[in-house]
């Protein structure tokens, strides 16, 4: 069956256009030029040159973008992780964080965009409270879910590093509110997170179909009460997909009340509605800058700190990098670190934390009836084997610095990346007495259940080998508030661990 399209030219009437008919005939009566159900034959003009002037101006115009904002995408890839979110544990652990891995369907090479959708779901939440959904609060822009993926999630699962790769989007196509004489309007919305669109599910669709039946994670799957026996959870992480929310609506009421919201059916195949107090999945979809060109990434792959960590770096200059909350829960401030030691052969320099950065309980790792024996095993374990060294190269780190900043610190010596400094350290780089002296950040001193904390009182910490002096008795080194090389011996032990760490970070 042939289409009837239409022709650019205007009859002299100014009310109808020229078109082709399906058989192949100009009509030259022409139709309304308001007639809807006419088809659209787009054309263009491509040049056959290929000119090697113009690719050369191509190129120099990539590389003076800024790749630091791009997320490095495989040409290949059909998958990548990127950020983190609670996933596999269900306990009360929040820092119980892992990859989400992410499905790329769709890339705007023009624009250097990429579309991702979350693999997995993610939680199982309303679109919209109950509360909300009474007073007809039921569309995209009031919804309590997208007030979720924009706040909540985003902050939980993307650092600020990621954070500059994310596009903000523009999701009004669905979204209105009604002013005060009662008049609809169409409502501009722009999304860091969103849910996925029909287009988002068809171009899902055209990569494979049965992406569009959705797995689940432990931790969303946990969190729903009474759906199942949680002693077979593997089976329902395994065997079984689920429903899960999309972005669109199901109503032409301009006041939005009662809404239904689509969904998917757990089949993967069927599209369905419900109201928008339900729990259904969460399949967050974002848009990031991306390259795919890794030789031009790593080009301009540049760390802020580099511009100061330098060969002209001297002992005692203060250098930031990372982040963490040091005086309040949520002040995410700059790391100061001390500069120790540059290594200018091969460019590297020792950095350690100006402040005491957080306290590593032992009294975790111990049973409550514990005796001196055990005691003294544990002080008894080497470095590369400790789970302090673990927790700080693998927990605290993630926590403190980007992907980009960890990248560049140097492991030697079985020590790892970020380590306690040893008496022999202490003692070379840190050979004034004066300058070994440290204070605790406020929310360090948060784990001691203390209330002796002052912002200018000095602590102690520790070193990190300890000493033994015979089959009973072993000594711990530390640094006191002075200074000073003070010893405790595992009768009078610590119950925290004061954690100032140490790296060697190449420039």
């Amino acid at each position: 069956w042939n289409c009837n399209y239409w022709v650019r030219d205007v009859i002299m009437s100014g009310k109808n256009a020229l078109n082709v008919n399906g058989r192949g005939e100009i009509d030259t009566i022409g139709e309304e030029m308001t007639n809807e159900r006419m088809q659209v034959r787009p054309c263009m003009w491509l040049s056959l040159q290929n000119s090697k002037d113009d690719i050369k101006k191509t190129e120099v115009v990539k590389e003076n973008i800024e790749y630091n904002n791009y997320l490095y995408i495989d040409k290949d890839a059909t998958t990548i992780s990127f950020g983190k979110y609670r996933q596999d544990g269900i306990d009360e652990d929040i820092n119980d964080v892992t990859d989400i891995n992410w499905i790329v369907i769709d890339r705007d090479k023009k624009k250097n965009e990429a579309t991702l959708m979350s693999e997995k779901i993610l939680e199982f939440l309303p679109y919209q409270t109950f509360y909300m959904y009474y007073y007809n609060k039921n569309n995209w822009y009031s919804s309590t879910l997208r007030k979720w993926l924009n706040e909540a999630f985003y902050n939980a699962a993307f650092d600020e590093e990621e954070k500059s790769k994310i596009v903000v989007q523009d999701t009004s196509i669905w979204d209105y509110f009604v002013d005060d004489e009662g008049i609809c309007h169409e409502k501009t919305v722009y999304d860091s997170v969103t849910l996925p669109s029909h287009e988002d599910l068809v171009l899902l669709t055209l990569l494979d179909e049965e992406l569009l039946k959705a797995r689940t994670t432990k931790y969303a799957l946990i969190g729903i009460d009474n759906i199942f026996d949680k002693s077979d959870i593997d089976k329902y992480l395994k065997e079984t997909s689920y429903r899960y929310w999309q972005r669109e609506h199901n109503s032409d009421s301009a006041s939005g009340g009662n809404e239904t919201i689509n969904f998917v059916e757990d089949n993967g195949k069927d599209m369905n509605r419900a109201w928008t107090y339900s729990f259904f999945g969460v399949r967050p979809v974002i848009k990031v800058k991306y390259c795919d060109d890794y030789n031009l990434m790593k080009k301009n792959d540049r760390v802020q700190y580099l511009d100061k960590l330098s060969e002209n770096a001297k002992f005692k200059d203060i250098i930031k990098m990372g982040h963490m909350n040091q005086e309040n829960l949520l002040d995410n401030s700059d790391i100061e670190w001390v500069v120790l030691n540059n290594d200018k052969k091969n460019r590297k320099a020792l950095l350690i934390s100006k402040k005491i950065l957080d306290y590593y309980n032992f009294k975790n790792d111990l049973p409550k009836d514990y005796d001196s024996e055990e005691l003294n095993n544990l002080w008894r374990i080497p470095w590369d084997e400790s789970k302090i060294k673990s927790w700080l190269n693998d927990e605290f780190l993630n926590t403190i610095l980007t992907k980009s900043e960890a990248q560049n610190i140097v492991e030697e010596n079985g020590k790892g990346k970020l380590f306690i400094l040893s008496i022999d350290e202490i003692n070379n780089y840190i050979p004034i007495i004066t300058l070994r002296k440290s204070r605790e950040t406020r929310n360090a001193n948060i784990k001691l259940d203390s209330s002796s904390y002052s912002e200018d009182k000095y602590v102690r910490w520790w070193a990190r080998d300890p000493i033994v002096n015979d089959p009973k008795f072993e000594h711990l080194y530390y640094i006191d508030k002075n200074g000073k090389f003070d010893d405790y011996t595992w009768i009078t032990f610590p119950a925290n661990y004061a954690i100032r760490p140490a790296m060697w970070v190449k420039y």
